[in-house]
């Protein structure tokens, strides 16, 4: 990496509204080529347009990528300092923060995407009406003021739940 225009900092939130640091170092062209090409391909072959304007294209595509480019696409992408990869596949520690939490994980998967360009200029992804929705989902996971307050505490232990077990 080169310089601070190859490095992407932002803050996502998890299930629970928990905020989580991340950092995406942006692929060199030997990695970033085949990833963008394979992500081309995928869309091809199901008939996904990725022309401006196509409001399900990266939602469709989403579906039909497996583990393998999921690990490829995060391969420089560390939460809360910790790599989401190891060697070449999904870490323990996607595995563990994911769980449950796949809103944060589809906006982790779609930063990197932009921030790489793997479908083209950023610009022209922002403009489809899906990446204008994907953008204000993102700026609703990184905004703090989002996160849900702590119930007010009524001093009194809750009674267990019986599961009928």
């Amino acid at each position: 990496m080169s310089g601070a225009d190859d490095v992407l900092r932002f803050t996502l939130q998890d299930a629970e509204g928990n905020p989580h640091d991340y950092v995406v170092e942006l692929h060199d062209g030997r990695e970033g080529r085949p990833v963008a090409t394979r992500l081309k391909v995928i869309a091809a072959s199901a008939g996904i347009s990725l022309v401006a304007g196509k409001t399900d294209a990266i939602a469709r595509l989403v579906d039909l990528v497996d583990d393998a480019l999921v690990s490829q696409i995060l391969a420089h992408t560390t939460r809360d300092g910790k790599p989401l990869t190891r060697d070449g596949g999904l870490s323990a520690e996607y595995a563990k923060a994911y769980r449950g939490n796949y809103q944060e994980a589809d906006g982790v998967l779609w930063r990197a995407v932009e921030a790489n360009g793997f479908f083209g200029s950023s610009p022209a992804l922002k403009s489809t009406k899906l990446g204008q929705m994907w953008t204000r989902i993102l700026a609703r996971l990184e905004s703090t003021s989002a996160l849900p307050s702590e119930p007010a505490s009524s001093g009194e232990e809750s009674e267990p739940v019986s599961t009928g077990g």
